[in-house]
């Protein structure tokens, strides 16, 4: 039944339940009972759900802060290791420079050796070309 029903018109009493412990009322207080207590429900529900989305909303908030705090300590985390890293780099290039720096003279040093060894030997091959006379002149 609705407000302004017929049969409420014509003085007829019609039962209903309401959910009041319960009891039944007569379809007048009933009616007068849901027009005083709907509004009420109607807005405690409105501020339950509220409520509801207002601490989904804050637990939502407090799960990204701490995935945010997490990865920014990643972040930190991740600059000292690429620091390390960086460092241990230009390590290795310094290194790399002095090896090379330390090649090229052991190649020169190596490059003069040889020199002497080979002026070394054209000496001694004139002193005993020299010393002995040659095996096919004795005949």
């Amino acid at each position: 039944m609705t407000l302004g029903d017929p049969n409420e018109e014509k003085g007829i009493f019609m039962m209903v339940k309401v959910r009041d412990n319960n009891c039944q009322r007569s379809y007048s207080e009933a009616n007068t009972f849901s027009r005083e207590m709907a509004p009420t429900l109607a807005v405690s529900n409105v501020i339950n759900i509220n409520q509801k989305k207002e601490e989904d909303l804050r637990k939502r908030n407090e799960e990204l802060e701490r995935e945010l705090k997490n990865s920014k300590e990643r972040e930190e985390q991740m600059k000292v290791e690429l620091q390390k890293t960086w460092e241990r780099l230009r390590l290795a290039e310094e290194a790399e420079e002095r090896l090379c720096s330390q090649l090229g003279e052991l190649e020169a040093e190596s490059v003069n050796q040889a020199r002497d060894y080979h002026a070394r030997i054209l000496s001694l091959m004139n002193q005993l070309s020299q010393a002995n006379p040659t095996p096919l002149n004795r005949k």
